[in-house]
C-alpha cells in the first residue's frame, strides 16, 4: 500500500480510529449537509462539529493539518 485508504486505522497500541480520505470526507459532508438541511433538525453541536470536520478536508485549505510520516513507513500490518 502506498497510501492510506478510508477505513479503520491503528497506530501501535493506541485506540483504533477511523481515517477518512479527503475526497471521501468532502462527499460525506456534502451528503450530510443535504440531509440536515432537508430535515431541519434542532441544532446538534456534535453533528455540526462532525460536518465542519468533514468539510475541512476540502483542498486547498489554509487551516493547519497534522502531518504524518508517509503511510509506507507507518504501515506495520
Amino acid at each position: 500500500m502506498t497510501r492510506p485508504e478510508t477505513g479503520r486505522m491503528k497506530f501501535k497500541d493506541d485506540w483504533t480510529g477511523v481515517f477518512i480520505r479527503g475526497d471521501a470526507a468532502f462527499e460525506y459532508a456534502h451528503q450530510l449537509r443535504l440531509l440536515l438541511e432537508s430535515l431541519k433538525p434542532p441544532e446538534r453541536p456534535t453533528l455540526i462539529s462532525l460536518l465542519q470536520l468533514l468539510e475541512s478536508s476540502e483542498e486547498p485549505t489554509t487551516k493547519p493539518v497534522q502531518q504524518m510520516k508517509p503511510f509506507s513507513e507507518c504501515n506495520t500490518a
